[in-house]
């Protein structure tokens, strides 16, 4: 099974999207450690190096001064 992860900061919300099979998994990554799904929808066919742009895309509202970009984390 292909499995890919990205990690990524949303302005200061810590989110794990990760490639199961053909399909996009998006969570929330809680201060606890503990994972929450999220409904965004992400194209099966994204690759793995657009979903920073496709989360900046999807959360274009998110943005704080301190923050003003979604960044990948790994």
């Amino acid at each position: 099974m292909n499995r890919d992860i990205v990690n990524l900061d949303v302005s200061g919300k810590r989110f794990v999207v990760e490639r199961v099979g053909e399909r996009w998994r998006a969570c929330e990554v809680r201060s606890d450690g503990k994972r929450s799904l999220i409904g965004i929808a992400i194209p099966d066919s994204l690759d793995e190096s657009a979903i920073a742009q496709h989360f900046d895309d999807v959360y274009h509202e998110a943005p704080t001064l301190q923050r003003p970009n979604v960044v990948r984390l790994d």
